[in-house]
């Protein structure tokens, strides 16, 4: 169809002389509005019925369709049987001023038979100015310096522990920065069995 109108401008512009100085402009225009359609999907209306295409099942709407019926619900798991420990940051101190960008924690999965699938977290840092050990400090000590909520995939087995790095998310640069030590803490607020 799109070429039955570039045949009669081409035919306008070689017949009709005022027509010539357009006959570019409409061609490029035509040929525009010709790729763009093509490029979008071409996505033209039909008589219902007059496409076999949907009569034909693919391969991923196939297993799709079997992915969506034997898809089990999502099984929850308590929280209070995950719990992380061993939290490591990637602190670089320089000129006496801490960075940190990473955390990396052990999450351990407590239940008997379901295998952790993810968990929501919340991270809080705090930023410890006194060297004294974590025992003897007081909450006036340190100063919550970042607080973050988030989900993360972890496929952990029954009874065992996995390590999972969470990126930090402060602005501007998603990094956090120190006077001190980092004291960090991870709060696992809900779980997904697989």
């Amino acid at each position: 169809m799109v070429w039955i109108f570039a045949a009669v401008i081409l035919l306008l512009a070689a017949l009709a002389p005022g027509f010539r100085k357009f006959a570019p402009l409409c061609l490029a225009a035509l040929l525009g509005v010709y790729f763009l359609l093509a490029f979008m999907g071409g996505s033209r209306t039909r008589a219902p019925g007059s496409d076999n295409s949907q009569a034909r099942p693919t391969a991923e709407r196939v297993l799709g369709e079997a992915a969506e019926q034997h898809r089990a619900p999502a099984k929850m798991l308590s929280p209070t049987l995950v719990h992380a420990d061993d939290i490591r940051t990637n602190a670089s101190f320089v000129n006496g001023s801490g960075r940190v960008s990473l955390i990396t924690a052990r999450i351990h999965n407590d239940a008997e038979h379901d295998t952790l699938a993810s968990i929501d977290f919340r991270l809080t840092i705090q930023d410890c100015r006194n060297p004294a050990p974590r025992a003897r400090q007081t909450a006036t000590d340190c100063t919550r310096v970042h607080e973050q909520t988030g989900s993360i995939a972890a496929t952990i087995l029954p009874r065992q522990a996995g390590d999972v790095q969470i990126m930090l998310h402060a602005p501007p640069w998603d990094e956090v920065h120190l006077l001190g030590t980092a004291q960090v803490g991870i709060d696992i607020t809900a779980a997904q069995a697989q």
